[in-house]
């Protein structure tokens, strides 16, 4: 279990480096940069690292609650994102009208790693004994 303090400073951490990464991507990055991104699927990282951002969010806010619960926040607030990508950013309304078959493979992707890092974040920060499972 980790304190208030540290679940603070890391969704300090988590917001700022959210917000650095659209800014970098959306306004700083040159097509090499966004060629290595799309390639290697290095946006799956900050995916990973909102789910772990949904996690402490949720935990603050009701206490530590059922995996199930959380998974199910993670995909609504997931599928939420995903939609506002999609209305408003129109890189990814270029890419969905250009082939919407890997549009759905790159979202599902962008879904799992979300998942992964709310796994890992309740794994290893938030680790339920024998007698909470009961």
């Amino acid at each position: 279990m980790i304190s208030k303090k540290t679940e603070i400073a890391f969704i300090v951490f988590a917001f700022f480096v959210m917000i650095l990464w659209e800014v970098y991507v959306n306004f700083f990055a040159s097509q090499t940069a966004i060629r290595f991104i799309t390639q290697y699927q290095a946006d799956k990282l900050l995916h990973a690292l909102g789910g772990a951002f949904i996690v402490v969010i949720v935990n603050i806010l009701f206490g530590q609650t059922r995996f199930y619960t959380l998974f199910s926040v993670i995909i609504a607030v997931s599928i939420f994102w995903e939609a506002l990508e999609f209305l408003f950013d129109p890189q990814v309304a270029y890419f969905f009208g250009k082939s919407k078959v890997l549009w759905f493979e790159d979202s599902v992707g962008d879904l799992t790693a979300a998942i992964i890092g709310a796994w890992a974040c309740r794994r290893f920060f938030y680790p339920v004994t024998r007698r909470q499972r009961g």
